[in-house]
C-alpha cells in the first residue's frame, strides 16, 4: 500500500485552491451529515495526555457513508508556554478502514483555524435561516 504525506506546503497549495464559499460547503455538508445522522459517525471523547511542555489531544473519529468509510486520527500539541503564531502543531492519519494499514499523514497546522471558522459560519447561516 502507498502512503501519501501532505506536508504544510502541500495543504497550503491545496486550501488555496479552493474558493472560501467552496471550503465553506465541504464543512457544511460533514456538518450536516454528522447532525442528520449521528449514527453514522464515531468521535469519541479525545484522549489527553500531558507533558512538563505540552498537552497532546488524541481525536479519532469514523465517518460512514463515504465510499467505504473514513477513519482517521488528528493529533494536536497545545505547547505550555508561549504559544506559536503559526498556530498549534497538528497531524491527521488516515487509515484503511480494512487493513487498519496507514494511507495519509497530514500536516494539520492550518486544518483546525480553517475548519473552526468554516464550522463558525455554518452555524451563524442556519441560524439566520430559521429568523
Amino acid at each position: 500500500m502507498s502512503l501519501l504525506v501532505l506536508s504544510e506546503h502541500d495543504v497550503d497549495e491545496i486550501i488555496e485552491s479552493f474558493r472560501p464559499e467552496d471550503l465553506e460547503f465541504m464543512m457544511a455538508s460533514a456538518f450536516s451529515q454528522y447532525s442528520s445522522h449521528p449514527e453514522d459517525v464515531q468521535m469519541p471523547q479525545r484522549t489527553t495526555v500531558s507533558t512538563d511542555d505540552q498537552t497532546v489531544l488524541f481525536m479519532p473519529a469514523h465517518l460512514k457513508g463515504l465510499k467505504k468509510g473514513q477513519l482517521a486520527i488528528k493529533i494536536v500539541s497545545v505547547p505550555r508556554g508561549a504559544s506559536s503564531s503559526r498556530g498549534l502543531p497538528a497531524t491527521t492519519v488516515v487509515l484503511d478502514e480494512s487493513t487498519g494499514e496507514t494511507k495519509a499523514i497530514i500536516n494539520a497546522r492550518k486544518l483546525t483555524p480553517l475548519r473552526n471558522a468554516a464550522g463558525m459560519l455554518y452555524r451563524r447561516r442556519k441560524a439566520q435561516a430559521h429568523f
